[in-house]
């Protein structure tokens, strides 16, 4: 909550999430809600890239809820950060916090999809995205800084750690964005769909429209016998040599799907963002970032890989941070 320091004694102004508490024309006492955000406009024009910066605003209120103020009560607020994105965020961020998705429990306006500044002051940061302006690089530099950042180490046999599978089941952005921000950290465990996730979420804040897409393969692999001793084949995604995230020795894998940040459609035309590992091109290590399906695919495994079709209805980051 922010407070206003107002020239007039009688009045003081809060806003955002609180009650403005002033007089009218007739003297009056009046309280009225002010939750929520508060528009206007500016003759300053802000960046053209990812930024942050930090301004003093001069208020003139003239009128409130159709209640003029006589001559105008002159506020200068408290110093107030304005976070420049690339476009409105979308999926799992709702600006408006007005709408809900089908089957979803929770209140349309429980402030849970709205940004998190904790999670903007990071991302528009120096070493995050600041001067960055495409969401193509926004996306770039996020994939990478989950990849080389540290703080994660793969466990293809764990569970998720992030990707909480409750009923609903949702990913915990808190838990995620501390160990991002922890100032001694050492790295956690993860799978590939928390990863895949944390591409897309932090992505989605700053304008970019990215989802979670799950792979499956193509490879038939022994795994195991019925009660009759007949052997059992199962459809499994087999790597080609990967460089895991958080490991300094390449090794290959055998998962019975895999889950990525996907631009695009549905579809082989889709580019992938994998935070997870790097795959080898014959010439050196590369991290794949909105690299086509087709060479990803040819990149990662010893066969076809299958589009299983994006994770939906695993959306909200619901455990507020800030």
């Amino acid at each position: 909550m922010n407070e206003c320091t107002v020239n007039n004694p009688a009045a003081r102004i809060f806003w955002a999430d609180a009650k403005i508490q002033t007089k009218d024309e007739y003297g009056y006492d009046i309280e009225l809600d002010a939750d929520g955000f508060v528009s206007f406009s500016s003759e300053k024009r802000t960046s053209s890239t990812i930024n942050k910066e930090v301004n003093t605003f001069v208020w003139n209120v003239t009128q409130i809820e159709s209640k003029t103020t006589g001559c105008g009560v002159a506020a200068t607020t408290v110093p107030v950060t304005v976070y420049t994105v690339l476009a409105t965020p979308t999926g799992p961020w709702d600006p408006l916090d007005s709408t809900s998705l089908a089957g979803y429990p929770y209140p349309v306006t429980d402030n849970r999809m709205q940004p998190w500044v904790t999670v903007l002051e990071t991302i528009t940061s120096t070493a995050w995205c600041e001067g960055d302006a495409t969401k193509e690089e926004a996306a770039a530099t996020i994939t990478k800084n989950l990849y080389e950042g540290g703080r994660f180490r793969y466990e293809p046999s764990g569970p998720m750690v992030y990707q909480v599978n409750t009923t609903p089941p949702y990913f915990n952005l808190t838990q995620f964005h501390n160990q991002l921000t922890h100032p001694s950290p050492s790295a956690t465990t993860v799978g590939c769909a928390d990863m895949a996730w944390g591409v897309v979420v932090l992505s989605n804040l700053i304008g970019d429209n990215l989802k979670v897409m799950i792979l499956i393969g193509s490879t038939l692999v022994h795994t195991g016998d019925d009660p009759s001793g007949n052997p059992i084949y199962q459809d499994r995604l087999v790597t080609k040599s990967i460089l895991p995230i958080g490991e300094t020795t390449a090794t290959t894998k055998d998962w019975g799907y895999h889950a990525v940040a996907w631009r695009g459609a549905s579809g082989s035309s889709g580019t992938v963002y994998d935070a997870c590992l790097k795959v080898n091109d014959g010439a050196a290590w590369k991290q794949p970032i909105n690299m086509a399906f087709a060479n990803y695919e040819s990149l990662l495994a010893i066969s076809s890989i299958n589009i299983a079709g994006f994770y939906e209805n695993f959306f909200t980051p619901i455990h507020r941070l800030d």
